[in-house]
């Protein structure tokens, strides 16, 4: 039967306001047992090209490295941050994806977004749809680092642009039952906590966003829906050209090859690991048996690439996918966590 093709209106999007299934899957692997064989850098073929293409087609802008190619361009970020933030002055005038705040001797940071404001001031945006044990903690250290990159020795500690981080959740984590909430500091009037009127500025914006609660505001609930629902065919004159960059890595011939190799390296990363363990176990126990468990460890590895991004994964899962030396078994679970929209999804498919 022919499928009717229908434009999605925005109508549609408040109609799934409180779904809890939230695709975020960045990983995508197909394999058999002669490619993993025969060669190390696994090529997209007439047999798994389909399947790369349907995992393109589920991506969606939780998936931080859909994202992140898809805000990469300036007015798609614009677009973003103006509704975000509630500014419709604000214009960036220069955007970095999966940046990386580098450090040393600490922990490094990579936010999704960072863009910068024309006239200055800096906005990151982080998308997070896993569970995180410390969130705060993590939008600290965020800020911590954005301004330790930022302030040269010796500058005056005036000189720090505003900073607003745009932290994006699946779940509510303040937990009031909102999907829009902005930390603000302010003077407590008592030892028993009464705000004050008086408001602390130092020149940082916290906004928290969870996909769970509407906010109130059209234009936000509507680009919260596409997060979850990022339909190349979507028409809206809210974010046109958010649709178009979406579209773009979706339909076009150019944008889905980029989209392709990428899910590839995503492939083959997780299958050269997988392999590398399995030749050094082979000196031990025999090259064959050596790749065979190399071939085991990268589809186990691959199964656990694709989950990882939908949350938290039960220690006995971790140890039922590892413990499986069925090839046909894993490569069916391959394709099963690569289309769960969640663990509990992929649960019941195992």
């Amino acid at each position: 039967m022919k499928k009717e093709n229908r434009k999605i209106q925005p109508e549609d999007y408040r109609q799934e306001q409180n779904a809890s299934d939230i695709r975020a899957n960045d990983d995508g692997y197909e394999d058999t047992e002669d490619t993993l064989q025969n060669s190390d850098e696994i090529q997209p073929d007439d047999a798994n090209l389909e399947d790369f293409m349907d995992m393109i087609r589920r991506f969606n802008l939780t998936s931080d490295l859909f994202a992140s190619k898809v805000f990469e361009d300036r007015k798609a970020s614009g677009e973003l941050c103006r509704i975000l933030l509630g500014d419709d002055n604000v214009r960036v005038v220069d955007v970095r994806t999966k940046h990386t705040l580098a450090s040393l001797e600490r922990h490094s940071v990579e936010l999704d977004i960072l863009a910068q404001k024309k006239g200055g001031g800096l906005v990151g945006v982080e998308i997070q749809m896993y569970s995180e044990k410390a969130p705060f903690k993590r939008v600290r250290y965020y800020l911590s680092s954005v301004d330790m990159n930022l302030l040269e020795k010796g500058v005056d500690y005036s000189q720090l642009p505003n900073v607003t981080l745009v932290y994006i959740t699946k779940k509510d984590i303040i937990g009031a039952g909102r999907g829009f909430y902005r930390v603000e500091r302010h003077v407590s009037r008592s030892r028993n906590g009464g705000r004050a009127d008086r408001k602390v500025d130092n020149g940082v914006e916290e906004l928290y966003y969870n996909l769970r609660h509407p906010t109130g505001d059209k234009r936000k609930d509507e680009l919260l829906w596409y997060f979850k629902n990022s339909d190349p065919d979507y028409e809206t004159d809210t974010f046109p050209h958010i649709v178009e960059r979406v579209r773009y890595f979706k339909k076009q011939t150019e944008g889905v090859e980029i989209m392709c190799e990428i899910a590839n390296k995503l492939k083959n990363e997780g299958i050269k690991i997988g392999l590398e363990k399995g030749r050094e176990e082979g000196i031990k126990k025999g090259i064959v048996q050596g790749r065979k468990e190399g071939r085991e460890e990268g589809l186990a590895m691959a199964v656990l690439g694709c989950l990882k991004d939908l949350g938290r994964v039960p220690e006995q899962v971790v140890s039922h996918i590892r413990a499986e030396k069925d090839l046909d078994v894993l490569q069916r679970w391959v394709r099963s966590a690569a289309h769960a929209s969640s663990i509990a999804e992929f649960e019941r498919m195992m």
